[in-house]
């Protein structure tokens, strides 16, 4: 039988986790409060703050060559399906430990919950409310853009897209190679733009191939950031154009820069100015698919079929998320049918985006548009 002695120091530990929780949970929510009602918090959070926060757990994450958060959200799935289920088997049945076993069991769960919370606050939810990338880098810019100044940007994007297509080394079969250092180059090309984008300096974490990539390709995610491991992970499945810019999307992420507009943007800006051919060609061909969509929204039938032509065969047999074999064969080989995978995931994702404040959800990725035909106009007008 347990002694008192013993029964008070395990409820006094239990006690002072519980304690330590409500702690933590009560700074979560002072924390997003504030950054829902101060941008001046959260500007100075994201360049004081956040910096000194992330550090250690990519420091930490990037000496393992697997993605720990792909791990960790397979343990949570057994954890689910078998963990909790057998905690609750063995409580019954062992009735002398059934306190124990329980108070394991609700304090675990507790703390897991806890500290995704706090993760996701610190590395995800308040970055959201920062000022944002259009008033920070672009304050003197037009007010809007007239198509034509769309169409414009958007020939340019072409060409470009075209020349670039001819430059980037290739096997014999014509596929794109991708570097062996491609975590190298991206931490290289990334940090030579701090001095126009202060955050972009400092350590970069390494990307990671995602092992469950059939998954990511049924919710048509090229990349994914893990705030509860600061982790940059993308697609292994994808067509090589998409990687380098993917890479550099999802870093911005781990700099602080959290709307997915701001974060495609800036990626598209590391790759156009890195030099490098590869990353330059992915980064004209994210920027090109965003314009070109955007503009066909504005202009006839036979100003898109103009627009559609001038785009180069070669660019148009890169330019895939996936093969289309590899789709064909996608859903013979996974649980659940693609389209209703991709269909929740744009839901989550919606649901998401305006739980954070992102007003009109997905729609916020045409904003990263708008970010283009700045830094396009902006470039040009300085140029002699």
């Amino acid at each position: 039988m347990e002694s008192k002695e013993s029964t008070k120091k395990r409820i006094g530990s239990c006690g002072r986790q519980l304690i330590a929780i409500a702690v933590i949970v009560m700074v979560c929510v002072l924390l997003n409060f504030l950054s829902w009602k101060s941008t001046a918090f959260t500007d100075i959070y994201n360049e004081y703050i956040f910096p000194v926060i992330r550090l250690p757990g990519e420091l930490l994450t990037t000496i393992f060559p697997f993605s720990v958060g792909e791990v960790l959200i397979a343990l949570a799935v057994i954890l689910v399906i078998i963990g909790i289920p057998a905690a609750i088997i063995s409580a019954i049945a062992i009735k002398k430990h059934r306190g124990s076993i329980l108070r394991f069991t609700g304090l675990f769960i507790a703390w897991v919950l806890v500290y995704i919370f706090a993760t996701e606050t610190l590395d995800c939810f308040v970055l959201y409310h920062t000022t944002t990338a259009a008033d920070k880098y672009f304050p003197n810019a037009a007010d809007g853009y007239t198509t034509e100044e769309l169409t414009e940007m958007c020939e340019y994007l072409i060409g470009e897209a075209n020349s670039l297509a001819l430059q980037v080394e290739r096997d014999e079969n014509g596929t794109i190679l991708l570097p062996d250092d491609l975590g190298k180059k991206t931490a290289e090309y990334t940090r030579m733009r701090s001095d126009r984008y202060p955050q972009l300096g400092g350590f970069s974490p390494r990307p990671k191939k995602i092992m469950a990539s059939k998954f990511m390709s049924q919710l048509d995610l090229q990349g994914i950031y893990f705030p509860f491991t600061m982790e940059m992970n993308y697609n292994g499945d994808m067509c090589p154009s998409r990687v380098p810019c993917t890479v550099c999307h999802e870093l911005m992420h781990t700099k602080g820069y959290i709307r997915e507009d701001e974060a495609g943007f800036l990626a598209c800006a590391v790759c156009i100015e890195s030099g490098d051919p590869l990353f330059m060609y992915s980064g004209f061909l994210s920027a090109m698919n965003y314009s070109v969509n955007s503009v066909f929204g504005y202009i006839s039938n036979e100003e898109k079929v103009r627009l559609y032509t001038m785009i180069s065969d070669q660019v148009r047999a890169d330019n895939k998320f996936v093969t289309d074999e590899y789709r064909e064969k996608l859903d013979s080989v996974t649980l659940f049918k693609t389209e209703t995978v991709s269909k929740a995931s744009d839901k989550a994702m919606e649901t998401s985006l305006r739980m954070n404040g992102v007003s009109d959800g997905k729609r916020s990725y045409t904003r990263m548009v708008d970010l283009l035909l700045d830094y396009y106009y902006e470039d040009k007008d300085n140029t002699p």
